[in-house]
């Protein structure tokens, strides 16, 4: 969840960032998230330039961007749209990378390996018979890494959500965990 502002000077640009931040918190906090479970993921100040200029490298600041976005973890994926709702309604205008995590991935991702692994070697037994030879010894094998979860991003106005009445419908889905490899066999 995230608040930008843009102002030609610096510090009332942060202020109102600031400001509206210090109002998303404890609308979040009201609605059951742990203040453990917030915390900055992001302070940002950047110039924006006026690049009507035609001569190289004379561009003037035309204003400045401060942006503040918060990391949020919430257990209860009921609750997403409410808290997306809740920010908007107190100054939010970007959300970015909603992630589906499992809190218990790591034994999930071992049982994934283990399949793979089974696999692998089923497929490799079965390449071999068809091909009158056996399977004698594995040569290595290689874990392939990546993350696995889902990502949902949004940037929106705060008058395009402010003009409705609808609530933010936040679908978690069903989280898969998959493992990947690389198995080299001999056969003879």
């Amino acid at each position: 969840i995230g608040v930008t502002s843009n102002n030609k000077i610096v510090r009332t640009a942060q202020e109102e960032t600031v400001n509206k931040i210090n109002l998303i918190i404890p609308a979040i906090l009201k609605l059951g998230v742990n203040e453990s479970d917030v915390k900055t993921s992001n302070f940002d100040i950047s110039p924006v330039y006026d690049y009507s200029s035609s001569s190289y490298g004379n561009n003037t600041i035309q204003s400045y961007n401060v942006n503040y976005s918060l990391e949020v973890t919430i257990n209860d994926t009921n609750i997403i749209g409410s808290i997306i709702d809740e920010s908007i309604k107190n100054g939010a205008n970007s959300s970015f990378n909603l992630q589906f995590l499992n809190k218990n991935n790591d034994n999930a991702y071992l049982e994934a390996l283990k399949n793979a692994v089974e696999i692998a070697k089923q497929k490799a037994e079965i390449l071999a018979s068809a091909s009158g030879l056996k399977i004698t010894k594995i040569l290595s094998i290689d874990e392939n890494l990546s993350n696995n979860y889902y990502m949902y991003s949004k940037s929106f106005s705060r008058d395009e959500v402010m003009d409705s009445a609808i609530a933010t419908p936040i679908l978690s889905g069903e989280l898969s965990v998959s493992a990947s490899i690389n198995m080299v066999f001999e056969a003879k």
